[in-house]
C-alpha cells in the first residue's frame, strides 16, 4: 500500500465525524424504540459503534506495540450486559468524535512506515495487518447508521 493510499485511509476515520448528530436531543421513546425483541435501539447501535471505536483505538495501539496481539471481538452480550442506558447519546457522540480525531492524528503520524509489520490477530478473521485492518475501521459505523435510519423510518410510520 502506498503512502498515499494510506492517508486516504486515514482521512477516512473522519470522513463521518457528523454521522450521529442528528441524534442528540431525540426523544426517549424514538432513542429506545424496539420493532421486535431481537432487534437493537437507536440507542443501542449508537453505543455499539462507541464501544467498537474505543476497542479499534486500543487494538490498533496494541498492534504497534505488541503485533499479533491477541483481540477480543463484540457480540450481543455486550449489548445486554453492559448497561447501554447509563450512557448518553451526547456521551456517546462526543467520545467517538474524540477518539476519531485523535486515532486519526495517530495513523497519519505513521503512514510513511510499513503497515505490514502492525498486525493484531482477530479470531474470526486470523492475522489482520494495518493494510487490512485500518480500511475497515471507518466503515462499520455506516453500517449502523443504516440501521437507524431504518429504525427511525419504522418508528415515524408506527407513529
Amino acid at each position: 500500500m502506498t503512502v498515499e493510499e494510506k492517508r486516504i485511509h486515514v482521512d477516512n476515520i473522519l470522513e463521518d465525524l457528523h454521522l450521529f448528530d442528528d441524534l442528540i436531543g431525540l426523544p426517549r421513546d424514538v432513542l429506545d424504540f424496539r420493532p421486535s425483541p431481537d432487534r437493537w435501539t437507536i440507542h443501542e447501535h449508537l453505543i455499539h459503534c462507541l464501544d467498537v471505536d474505543v476497542a479499534n483505538f486500543t487494538r490498533y495501539r496494541v498492534g504497534i506495540v505488541h503485533p499479533g496481539s491477541d483481540i477480543i471481538g463484540m457480540d450481543d452480550e455486550w449489548t445486554s450486559g453492559l448497561l447501554y442506558e447509563t450512557i448518553s447519546p451526547e456521551e456517546a457522540i462526543e467520545t467517538i468524535k474524540l477518539i476519531r480525531k485523535m486515532t486519526h492524528r495517530h495513523l497519519s503520524a505513521i503512514v510513511e512506515e510499513d503497515w505490514t509489520q502492525y498486525s493484531i490477530l482477530y479470531k474470526k478473521y486470523g492475522i489482520l495487518n494495518f493494510e487490512t485492518f485500518i480500511p475497515v475501521m471507518h466503515k462499520h459505523p455506516k453500517a449502523h447508521r443504516e440501521f437507524i435510519d431504518k429504525l427511525l423510518e419504522e418508528f415515524n410510520s408506527a407513529a
